[in-house]
């Protein structure tokens, strides 16, 4: 729930057709009309069975809604089960960013199963990304650790901070060579 009661989160108010003031009393304190609820907004996805109960199914990435393309989405949930089972990562993270430096893209740092094997991790991501999502560029960099809060969620703007100097030295780099090979 980070970053939620600092006013980051998205609130919306729906009408769910039940008696709010009925059900709990605190309709008309909160301001809301009779039916109408407030929801909080996140990327969590998941099932609602029958009774109301929500089973978490796998995030989202920290996409932004501004950008969302619900074919992309997809296929990035899509993307972060596969990577998730690659037998040489013991974890990883997908989060589609929008920034100067990068552009849009995927930010796909990893963490290797054993030292040694990030040349072989790096190799799969690539082409796990390449084939999944082909319209979006993706940055795969290996890291010591993925910075998660209490309750599970991927800390994004902790792991951007860290993961996107190395990824723009890194093209920064890429641009030189490929220019003195040119010139």
């Amino acid at each position: 729930m980070d970053g939620y009661l600092d006013g980051e989160a998205e609130f919306r108010t729906l009408d769910t057709g039940a008696d709010s003031d009925a059900d709990s009393g605190a309709g008309s304190a909160l301001g809301e009309d009779a039916g109408e609820r407030r929801f909080l907004v996140t990327d969590d996805l998941g099932v609602l069975d029958e009774h109301g109960r929500f089973t978490l199914t796998g995030r989202a990435g920290g996409v932004r809604a501004a950008v969302r393309d619900r074919a992309v989405d997809a296929a990035l949930f899509r993307l972060e089960s596969d990577l998730l089972n690659l037998p040489c990562l013991r974890d990883t993270a997908v989060v589609r960013v929008s920034l100067p430096t990068l552009g849009d893209a995927l930010v796909v740092p990893f963490i290797a199963v054993a030292v040694g094997r990030e040349a072989t991790g790096y190799a799969a991501l690539r082409t796990a990304c390449a084939r999944r999502v082909p319209s979006i560029p993706a940055h795969v960099i290996a890291v010591d650790h993925i910075p998660y809060s209490p309750t599970g969620r991927i800390r994004t703007a902790e792991l951007l901070r860290a993961v996107v100097p190395i990824l723009t030295l890194n093209l920064q780099l890429e641009q030189t060579v490929h220019q003195e090979i040119s010139a």
